[in-house]
């Protein structure tokens, strides 16, 4: 929207909470007077439209919307794991899918599903599984993406996150439509 490239992430949202028929809690205040460059800013925008989208399609109550900056995204390997990387590579990964990059973005879903495993971020390992078994359907495996889809749904069930078990199970519809539509 105009509003986006004209005032901001932090306006964009705002006005974006206003107009939806869905309770938006706001934690956004870092992000505040504050600007990311475009692409960051569209990505960003379009993350949380997505993500409210979803919940309206599962039902949710109300959605929470909190935003971090990271000044340094990422430690160097002597200084040891860093706790930002997954959603930093979740962010790269969804990134590189806007600009139809896909072989980036599955390099960089598989590797923050791996971090995410490893610090026990169960939300973001189901949203990694989720688009990987998208990116699986996109390449013609349909039966690969059912078995991440399936997957990224019981991690986002025992996650207790809805939003990402929404998406998944949309995701899922997709992949059973297409197995439907090739046997």
């Amino acid at each position: 929207p105009p509003l986006l490239d004209d005032a901001g992430l932090f306006e964009a949202i705002i006005s974006f909470a206003e107009q939806t028929d869905l309770v938006l809690v706001l934690d956004i205040e870092p992000i505040a007077g504050r600007r990311f460059g475009p692409e960051v800013e569209r990505a960003a925008y379009r993350l949380v439209t997505g993500s409210v989208a979803a919940a309206l399609h599962a039902g949710a109550p109300e959605v929470v919307v909190s935003a971090m900056v990271v000044e340094t995204l990422r430690h160097a390997d002597a200084i040891g794991f860093d706790a930002y990387q997954p959603p930093v590579l979740l962010l790269e990964a969804w990134l590189a899918e806007q600009r139809n990059d896909t072989e980036t973005a599955v390099a960089a879903y598989a590797q923050a599903l791996e971090r995410a495993a490893q610090a026990g971020l169960a939300n973001h390992v189901a949203f990694a599984l989720a688009r990987l078994g998208a990116n699986a359907l996109a390449d013609g495996d349909a039966r690969r993406a059912e078995e991440l889809e399936r997957r990224a749904l019981a991690a986002a069930e025992e996650a207790r996150a809805p939003w990402v078990a929404a998406l998944a199970r949309v995701e899922l519809g997709r992949v059973l439509t297409a197995v439907g539509d090739l046997e």
